[in-house]
């Protein structure tokens, strides 16, 4: 991929100020001071694009960085930063949750990971976060340069082992490096074969749901009915006693339905 142009497009203080595009986003995240203002300047060949900075954590907004008038590169706030106040870390905190789970136009997450450090407990959390809500996301390893080439190669062998304890499977992984350029076709080439597939508003590009509360709420709501059905039929009565005008207690419901095949009770109702 050639990117002939690339420009910020604005700031956001939360996703429901963002662009109202049709387009493809790449979201770029990780700890502070991970590297990734380097590492857009780097993709987009743009020393000044996005703004690096000596102090960590210094970004609060949602910035938006339009490559090519096709697609955009967003540049969210980095997490683990501890010198801040309750309340920022707070807003920071609901701010990348509501744009990870709720922005339909990202197609991808870029989860950045510093190459010369050990498996750090906050990422792998996140790492947990993004698979137990379906969340498409990549590993990019940053600063590879300042390791050399065979050990950059065995710190991330093992980062991988690490990962492959808990994990059936991994992401895709890309490694870079913003001193020399190492993982910028390789990542490009990347985002290219994904500008080709649809938007999820569209129709799903990729197995990726937003799980918001009021979906879990409905979700939650339709399996109990669906159990309740069940139970009524294969034993009437079983989950209202119209005697007593109301809901049977709980231990009612289970000496009721233990001689079931199927038991209402272990199912949550």
């Amino acid at each position: 991929m050639i990117i002939k142009e690339a420009k910020f497009a604005g700031s956001a203080p939360g996703v429901d100020k963002t662009p109202d595009t049709r387009m493809h986003e790449y979201a770029f995240i990780g700890r502070s001071n991970v590297g990734k203002s380097s590492l857009i300047n780097m993709l987009t060949k743009r020393k000044g694009l996005a703004m690096t900075s000596a102090t960590p954590g210094k970004t609060m907004l949602i910035n938006h960085f339009l490559i090519n008038d096709s697609w955009y590169i967003v540049d969210l706030p980095g997490y683990g930063y501890a010198a801040r106040s309750k309340k920022d870390l707070a807003k920071l905190d609901a701010m990348i949750r509501d744009y990870i789970l709720q922005r339909r136009q990202m197609t991808n997450l870029f989860l950045l990971i510093d190459s010369r450090l050990e498996p750090q407990k906050i990422d792998l959390k996140f790492m947990e976060f993004l698979a137990e809500n379906e969340v498409p996301f990549s590993i990019v390893f940053t600063k590879t340069d300042k390791l050399g080439k065979q050990k950059a190669s065995g710190n991330v062998a093992r980062y991988c082992e690490r990962l492959l304890e808990q994990w059936e499977e991994l992401p895709p992984i890309f490694v870079t490096s913003s001193e020399n350029g190492t993982g910028r076709d390789e990542l490009l080439g990347y985002i290219e074969e994904m500008n080709a597939l649809p938007l999820l508003e569209d129709e799903p590009a990729q197995k990726f749901i937003s799980k918001t509360n009021t979906d879990i709420m409905e979700k939650n709501a339709k399996e109990k009915s669906k159990c309740q059905t069940i139970a009524e039929k294969k034993y009437p009565g079983a989950a209202e006693d119209k005697a007593d005008n109301g809901k049977v207690t709980e231990r009612e419901v289970k000496q009721r339905t233990e001689t079931l095949d199927f038991n209402p009770h272990s199912e949550g109702i």
